[in-house]
């Protein structure tokens, strides 16, 4: 696969959206629950988090961040005129420190964007409030996905290998494999994106950017058990393939995460900030170690507490690629 500066991976941000739910008292239902498992299910969060530690390792996050790129708060977008109109979301989902997952921004279509479609209800209003933050920003929507089907930010990359735009979509968990087809049928078929690689993922995991991540043309994370089967979509052929075996066949090499590397501590999960540059946790030493090795500039923050709500440094946040 050759490299091409139109890959996430690649790109490097024009804006990075981030928010930090404990200003807004995100966290105070979530406190007042028992028990791993019920927080799990009504909150997504595995362990309740330290919340003035959480605070201050989002911090750190944050000015890590802006070192390198223009980083905004979900608040600071709103404004003043705005805020009050979505305040009662910012405080009862702690889910919307994950900027990525309710808007798709492609790097090729810098003025577009695709509303995230949540399958669990405590993220249903997270689109509603990124949707007034991409009309602020000036995006058009690209394309709108049924209700009947789901898709979140979190399942997909865009990337640029042989001259094609191909979305990467991690399907099962979060999206709906029904989502892959709506999307060939629509953008593949426009010509917006030339080919379609879905992910299976096992159904304990969340999202393809929690199993598989790509960061050259040549190099990707992965943990093997978590990725079950796959699909390749064209404009007019849809083969079953295996994807790892896929993507080391065009050259890849697969640098292989443990189960609780992937899943306890988001070793396959970054922050793309271009030119070879990505920010990772630095609970998982091991695989920024081997990233390292091999010329990729991996800046580690604090994440002991920030992981407890499933996601990492790619899920908190939003790239926007359009001058705003």
């Amino acid at each position: 696969m050759d490299s091409d500066n139109q890959s996430e991976y690649c790109v490097k941000p024009k804006l990075v959206i981030v928010h930090d739910p404990t200003s807004f008292g995100a966290f105070k239902d979530l406190s007042s629950v028992i028990g791993n498992e019920r927080l799990l299910a009504e909150f997504l969060f595995r362990e309740q988090p330290d919340i003035k530690e959480l605070h201050r390792q989002h911090l750190s996050f944050v000015t890590e961040l802006r070192k390198r790129v223009p980083c905004v708060c979900l608040s600071e977008i709103l404004g003043n005129s705005n805020l009050p109109l979505y305040k009662n979301y910012l405080t009862t989902n702690p889910n919307h420190m994950f900027t990525h997952d309710a808007l798709i921004t492609v790097p090729w279509t810098p003025d577009g964007y695709i509303l995230g479609r949540m399958k669990k209800t405590i993220r249903s209003t997270e689109p509603v409030v990124l949707n007034k933050v991409a009309q602020i920003l000036g995006l058009i929507e690209i394309i709108r996905i049924p209700q009947d089907l789901s898709l979140e930010g979190g399942d997909v990359m865009p990337i640029c290998s042989d001259g094609k735009k191909v979305f990467l979509i991690g399907y099962g968990p979060r999206t709906s494999e029904e989502t892959l087809f709506f999307l060939r049928d629509t953008l593949v078929r426009d010509g917006m994106v030339d080919q379609v690689i879905g992910f299976q993922i096992a159904e304990w995991r969340l999202n393809i950017d929690g199993c598989f991540f790509p960061l050259s043309e040549n190099t990707a994370v992965a943990h093997r058990e978590s990725i079950v089967g796959g699909i390749l979509l064209g404009p007019d052929y849809t083969e079953r393939i295996n994807p790892l075996d896929f993507f080391e066949e065009s050259g890849f090499t697969i640098i292989e995460a443990t189960r609780d590397e992937s899943y306890l501590k988001q070793a396959c999960n970054f922050a793309c900030l271009g030119d070879k540059a990505f920010v990772a946790y630095n609970i998982t030493d091991r695989i920024n170690d081997i990233l390292r090795s091999k010329g990729f500039e991996i800046i580690g923050i604090p994440g002991d507490q920030l992981v407890k709500g499933n996601g990492g440094p790619h899920c908190m946040t939003r790239p926007i690629y359009k001058n705003c």
